[in-house]
This record gives structure tokens, sequence and C-alpha cells, in this order.
């Protein structure tokens, strides 16, 4: 593999092919069921289906305040610790809130979305958004102490438990049921296994939680609900406008037809991505920890992404639509051309995750919120075009370039950031 040779015998390498080959098994399991799912479920299943999912993922990032970024930092084990239990008891709290909001403005938020079978899904969210932020809060807990075997086994508790749990309950199909409570179950499936494993170790550490350390370490930490919390809503509300936007304008099929495209593209890139970037974001802090020059693993890291990237994205960016009729149907060839349309973005995005946490590291989380505010501004622009020409391929077009652009800075503004830091010791 092209990660061992460029680092050789190290603990990175082994860290980040460690969680490569869970996130492999966890990538695989979705992708395999996914031509027998494009057959149970309609368009129109996965339209409300990915309806929910990015309302309950905008969410997901606000209800822990973003702390759970900061665990990595404290060079006391007691301190990060605490800032688990914060992250923890914030995901609670939010829970909670949203649970009383849903109750009593349902109606209201439906005629927002304008998608009214999403009205009964909509008291499941509050379930979703407590899973997603215990799963995420352990797993950078995990992080932290280089349980990576426990992330990858994570991952794949919650890859299967989605994967059985769709099949299942497509025997009883209504309105995309199966996939939106397959999606519960694996979140609650994954979660509930991070958390046992990482109670069996660190079951003594509660005793070092304090009521006034918690409150000193959150206004030590303040930058992330400050900065990051807004950055991160941007980023997923931008990232998910086409499904929020082309449901208002476009039927839900449209949408369901978008939802399987960026599916099937993001999970094994995403996850991929996510099994580099964790024990990568280690490694740079300790890299800052220890004055050491990142400029130079940055690079390295980014030529690696490269070479193992363009030849999948290319030949989806070539055959998309001829593979996507043969294997999900021909219902489903549509999905392919989408993914033709934002291949360019989605190889920059790739890239772009895996390295994004050099920003949590020197602490330039006020210029990323800029950055996202322009790149949110001309997505929903770029969209909105499209939809008053009343066409759906336009908008994504429009989308996919605003998208490739942004992204495309991105990168050199990270790159920048490594650089000057290397200057700057």
């Amino acid at each position: 593999m092209m990660i061992k040779k460029l680092f050789p015998k190290s603990d990175f390498s082994k860290n980040v092919l460690t969680l490569l080959t869970g996130t492999s098994i966890a990538q695989a399991i979705p992708i395999a069921i996914s031509p027998v799912l494009t057959r149970i479920y309609t368009p129109n299943d996965f339209g409300i289906y990915a309806l929910y999912m990015s309302l309950a993922s905008i969410l997901s990032v606000i209800s822990t305040g973003r702390y759970e970024l900061s665990l990595l930092l404290p060079k006391k084990d007691e301190d990060a610790f605490s800032l688990l239990s914060l992250s923890l008891f914030l995901s609670f709290l939010f829970s909670i809130f949203i649970s009383i909001i849903i109750y009593f403005f349902n109606v209201q938020i439906v005629l927002i979305l304008g998608n009214p079978n999403i009205e009964r899904w909509l008291y499941f969210i509050p379930i979703s958004i407590f899973f997603t932020g215990l799963f995420q809060t352990l797993t950078y807990w995990s992080n932290r102490n280089k349980q990576y075997k426990t992330i990858a086994k994570g991952r794949v508790s919650q890859s299967s438990g989605t994967a059985i749990s769709n099949l299942i309950l497509s025997l009883n199909n209504s309105n995309g049921k199966g996939l939106i409570i397959g999606g519960i179950i694996g979140r609650i499936t994954g979660s509930l296994y991070i958390l046992f494993s990482t109670w069996k170790k660190d079951k003594p550490k509660i005793k070092s939680v304090k009521y006034f350390k918690i409150l000193a370490l959150a206004k030590r930490y303040i930058i992330f609900p400050k900065y990051n919390t807004s950055h991160a809503v941007l980023n997923i509300f931008s990232s998910k406008s086409p499904i929020f936007i082309l449901s208002s304008y476009f039927t839900s099929s449209s949408v369901g037809l978008y939802s399987l495209a960026e599916r099937i593209i993001m999970l094994p890139s995403g996850l991929l991505a996510s099994g580099i970037s964790q024990p990568f974001y280690k490694k740079m802090a300790d890299y800052k920890n220890e004055g050491k020059n990142i400029f130079p693993l940055l690079k390295k890291t980014c030529n690696t992404l490269v070479a193992i990237s363009v030849g999948p994205f290319l030949f989806l960016f070539i055959l998309g639509p001829t593979i996507f009729g043969f294997v999900f149907g021909e219902d489903w060839k549509t999905a392919g051309t989408i993914i033709q349309i934002l291949v360019p973005f989605f190889l920059l995005r790739f890239i772009g995750s895996v390295i994004s946490n050099i920003v949590y590291v020197f602490n330039e989380q006020k210029k990323a919120l800029n950055i996202e505010i322009v790149h949110t501004f001309l997505r929903v622009l770029a969209l909105l075009i499209g939809c008053l020409y009343n066409n759906f391929y336009i908008a994504l077009i429009l989308f996919s370039i605003v998208s490739t652009i942004i992204s495309a800075y991105r990168l050199y503004w990270y790159l920048e950031i490594a650089k000057n830091s290397s200057t700057n010791e």
C-alpha cells in the first residue's frame, strides 16, 4: 500500500492502516447492498431519507459545541476526559431541547422544509442527534489514546447495523421507513460498541471529573463553540443545500437520485478520508507540541492522496451513467450523470477533508469560518439560479463549479498555513 511505503514501520502508518482496514469493511457493506436497496426502495424513499439525514446532521454538529475536536489538544488526560464529559453532557441537553422544539412546532417545521412526508420522522431526530454526538466524541477520545482498533470496529458495527436493518425493515417498507430507522439503529449500534469499550478502559477516570475543572476547560477552549460550531453548521448546510433547496423546487425523486450519487461517492471517499485524517490530526498536534516542521508531512500526504484518488474519480467521470444503470437499475442511471457533474468537487473535497484539521492545530478557525460563509452564500446562490430557470442540471453544474473553486482555494490555504508555521519557528 502506498501509505505504508511513505511511512515505513512508523506508528502513523500502522494507525492509518488499522483504520483503513476497518473503514474498508465498513464502506464495503453499504456499497454491496446498495444494488439491492435501489431495487427495493424508490428514488422518492431515498429523497425522504436524505432530507431526514441532512437535518439530523446539521443539528448533530451543534449538539456538542464542537468540544470533541479539542480532545487531542490538552497535555493531561484528566483535562481531555473532562472535555469528553462536557461534550457528551451538551449533546444530551441539546437532544432534549430539540425534542421540545419538535413537539411544539412540528407543523411549522414541515412547512419550512416543504415536504409533508417528513412530519412523523421529525420525532426521531433527537435520537439521531444524541447518538451521533456520542459516536463522534468517543471516536476523538479513542483517537487521543490511539485506540484505532476500537474506532475501526465501531464503524463496522455502525455500518453493518444499518445495512442489516435496511434489509429487514424493507419487508414492510413505507416512505423510506427502512432507510431512516436502519440509519438510526446503525448509529446506536456503533455508539454503544465504542461506549462499552471506553467504559472498560477508562471508568476510573470518572473520578477526575470536577465541575469547576469543566467550566475552566470550557472557557479555555471556547474558540471551538465560538467559531467552529458556526463553521461546521455552515459547512454541512452548504454541502446539504442541494437536498434542502432542490426538494423545494423539484420532486423527492430528483432529490433521491442526487442523494444516491452522493451516497455512493461519499461512502468510500468519506470513510477513507476519516480513516487517514484522525491519526493525521493526532500526528500534526504532536508535531506542533514538539516544535517539528509540519509542511513536509502535509505535502507528502497531499501527493499520496492525489495518487490514490485520481484514478477512481476519473473512472466515475467517464462511465458514471453506464455503471449506475447496470448496477442499480435503469431508474437510477441519472444518478451517474449527477456524479459526472460533481466529480471535480468531490475529488478536491476528499483531499481537503484529510488535512483540514490543521485549522484546529494552528487556531485558524476564524478565517475558516469566513471562508465557509462565502462558500455557503455562493453555493446557495448557484442552486437558486438553476432553480429559477427550472433546470435541475444547471443548478447542479453551478453548484459544482462554485464548490470546486472554493475547495481548491482551501487546499492552497492549508498548505500556506503549514509553510508559514515552519518559517515562524
